[in-house]
């Protein structure tokens, strides 16, 4: 049974990923269907799609007739792929390991690290209470085929503590490895991977890589700790060619449009795996009200920061003039003493304690005695 050409509306913007994922004939197709289904077939297993193309088509038709009232494909805005909860849905999801490996031997391709083969996500599953705590940390655990550990996290806002920050994750990662009884050459490598919005490391370069190192000689204590910063602000900054993949998937997560992802994606099938997860997960109705939740608490953490910092820094200029006031007011004691005026005097005109002017007068040589 081949599919009907008289079905109307366009697919419209599902074209470009229908392409993607080798529904030419679909794509060239007038379909009306809801995005939801849309997504079902794009995100089917690769093996369904082979079987039989005129059977997937019938399929296809079968659930346009169905859906047909719906009145047909609404698109939405493409989530931001720099929120901790849509990054961890798109690299820390177990069917998308592939993609995690891919992402992360960009990583380590850039630091001229070895290359992993594959990783076990060790915290794939999101707990919806976290999205809501504002201090809940959303970030990937994985374990390589070498037993490697990796953290990875994305942070968007600047809470100018990010160094030891990632030090005390690296340090808890790698301390719990060891159980009771276990003896420590049994601890494995542990890797942090920071994705930032905000610059922290000084200089240019938007991929910094630290280990253990004597401070003259270069030598690596050990390879056990390895901290990587990669800032994405500094790539936007800079001209840098599309050659090298960690720069093509840092545009990737930098890009606000599904044209730009597209463009970058081109010759990348798991980046493009990775744009057709964050397409389904911007039409998916429950995963756009569980991102508006991380977002909101997102935005609560700013607003609370940065009430705090206001009124430290208002706490701070009031301490400092009276810092400044009490300053100017022993500076003009000194002078009064120098002039011979008595405590009693210069505590009455300047509103210090006598206490204070007799440690004055103490620390203030050449000041006449009290008459």
């Amino acid at each position: 049974m081949r599919t009907p050409k008289n079905v109307p509306a366009p697919l419209g913007s599902y074209t470009a990923p229908l392409l993607r994922h080798g529904y030419a004939e679909l794509a060239s197709a007038q379909y009306t269907i809801p995005a939801e289904r849309v997504f079902y077939l794009l995100m089917a297993p690769q093996s369904a799609k082979k079987v039989n193309g005129e059977q997937v088509a019938a399929s296809w038709y079968t659930e346009v007739r169905r859906c047909q009232a719906n009145g047909g494909l609404r698109m939405h805005e493409l989530l931001n792929p720099t929120v901790d909860f849509v990054f961890k849905r798109i690299f820390g999801d177990e069917k998308n390991s592939d993609v995690l490996v891919n992402f992360l031997n960009s990583v380590f391709e850039s630091a001229k690290e070895p290359l992993i083969e594959s990783v076990e996500i060790l915290n794939p599953f999101i707990d919806k209470e976290a999205l809501t705590d504002k201090m809940s940390v959303l970030d990937i655990r994985a374990r390589t085929e070498t037993r490697t550990l990796i953290n990875i996290e994305i942070q968007l806002l600047n809470a100018r503590d990010m160094p030891q920050r990632t030090l005390f994750y690296w340090a808890r990662m790698y301390a719990n490895q060891l159980e009771e009884g276990n003896k420590y050459l049994s601890l494995q490598k542990s890797v942090a991977v920071n994705i930032l919005d905000f610059d922290v490391i000084a200089g240019g370069q938007y991929h910094n890589v630290f280990h253990v190192r004597e401070d003259t000689t270069g030598y690596m204590l050990t390879d056990a700790l390895e901290i990587h910063f990669l800032e994405l602000r500094k790539l936007r900054e800079q001209s840098v060619g599309l050659e090298q993949r960690l720069v093509r998937w840092m545009l990737f997560l930098s890009a606000r449009t599904r044209e730009r992802m597209e463009e970058l994606a081109k010759e990348e099938p798991a980046m493009q795996k990775a744009l057709t997860t964050l397409e389904w997960l911007s039409q998916d109705k429950e995963a756009r009200q569980l991102y508006d939740d991380r977002q909101r608490a997102l935005h609560d953490y700013v607003s609370i920061v940065e009430g705090a910092r206001e009124e430290g820094e208002i706490k701070g200029e009031i301490r400092g003039e009276i810092k400044g006031e009490i300053k100017g007011r022993k500076e003009v004691a000194r002078q009064m003493l120098a002039e011979g005026f008595t405590t009693d005097t210069v505590a009455k005109l300047t509103g210090l304690s006598v206490e204070e002017i007799e440690q004055l007068r103490h620390d203030t040589p050449h000041t006449n005695p009290q008459q």
